[in-house]
């Protein structure tokens, strides 16, 4: 393109109206520029209170936070494993009986329960039984008979009764159970519980590791946040192209399942059309857990002219005391 004297480029400004200058030096010399259209010309980087400008340098955690997140994993790992493994005492098995040799009232008080449910000439006789065998002391005693056996009782109803005394006089001292054969109760201590074919595994055994009461695999339990971070918000850099600010932090939210509008504190607005970098904070989140957005198609916005690759980049992480407000920074350049 030729270039045009003075002379000539007047008469074209004044064929648009451009009559004037603000400067005596430019009606003289003029001025030149450059007219910019791809949003990719303009390159904005933020620049904070303190004087640092927001650029994309690295988007890996810090070593130290590599380091911390193994450690937990590790612990967090073996704290399971031990849980998994430690033998819990049923809660379901009754304690061992009372080492006494004497009966207690409560033993006789259902000994004779039970025995009048029997057709039985000699009732004395077994209720005393009954009370003497399960005041036993079978730890004492291991070569002592593991049950009792108690008279036939041909009727179903009463045998029911029976097993209904055992469960609620006698919890936590003896057990029973009837042979399908013969109808034939049989009394055992609450030490040789398993012997018994009534017996069933404790509720508890059949739960999956960490479930709560009802069964259900309980809610990953929170790791308490480290005071070595220095700070409860993860600050990072925020790179984007042909994204506004808005846009870019509303997608943030919604992959990071952060709170709507208040989610992720910024300084400042940046426009659309511009590659721009600014800084960004969250509370209480790691690298770890905001990195994986920097993997190609989680950024979101783009197009075909872009090939398919992300446009929004984080990295530069570091943890920091306070959020970020409206206004925090110093300008942008």
């Amino acid at each position: 393109m030729p270039t045009l004297s003075f002379l000539e480029a007047t008469a074209i400004e004044s064929r648009f109206g451009l009559s004037s200058y603000t400067s005596t030096t430019l009606s003289t010399t003029g001025f030149v520029g450059v007219l910019k259209s791809r949003f990719s010309d303009f390159i904005v980087h933020e620049v904070a209170v303190d004087g640092t400008m927001a650029t994309l340098n690295d988007k890996m955690p810090p070593s130290e936070e590599i380091v911390y997140a193994i450690d937990t994993a590790m612990k967090t790992a073996g704290e399971a494993m031990k849980e998994t493994l430690k033998e819990t005492p049923p809660q379901d098995t009754p304690p061992p009986p009372p080492s006494s040799s004497s009966p207690t009232t409560s033993i006789i008080a259902a000994a004779d329960k039970i025995v009048a449910l029997f057709d039985q000439a000699n009732a004395t006789a077994l209720s005393t039984s009954i009370s003497t065998f399960l005041a036993t002391d079978f730890t004492a005693n291991p070569t002592a008979p593991h049950f009792l056996a108690l008279p036939p009782c041909a009727d179903k109803k009463n045998r029911g009764q029976v097993h209904g005394i055992i469960r609620t006089d006698l919890k936590g001292i003896a057990v029973a159970d009837t042979l399908a054969q013969t109808g034939q109760l049989r009394l055992f201590p609450a030490l040789y519980a398993t012997e018994s074919t009534s017996y069933n595994p404790p509720k508890d055994s059949n739960k999956r590791p960490n479930a709560d009461s009802s069964g259900r695999a309980s809610k990953k339990q929170k790791i308490p946040w480290p005071a070595s971070r220095g700070g409860d918000y993860l600050r990072f850099s925020l790179y984007k192209e042909n994204m506004d600010t808005m846009f870019a932090v509303k997608n943030l939210e919604q992959k990071l399942r952060l709170p709507p509008r208040t989610g992720v504190n910024f300084a400042g607005t940046k426009d659309k059309r511009g590659v721009t970098t600014q800084y960004c904070t969250v509370y209480r989140k790691t690298p770890e857990d905001v990195k994986w957005l920097n993997k190609q198609g989680n950024s979101g916005g783009g197009g075909s002219s872009t090939g398919g690759r992300p446009i929004m980049q984080l990295g530069d992480f570091e943890y920091v005391t306070n959020a970020l407000r409206l206004g925090m920074l110093k300008g942008n350049r």
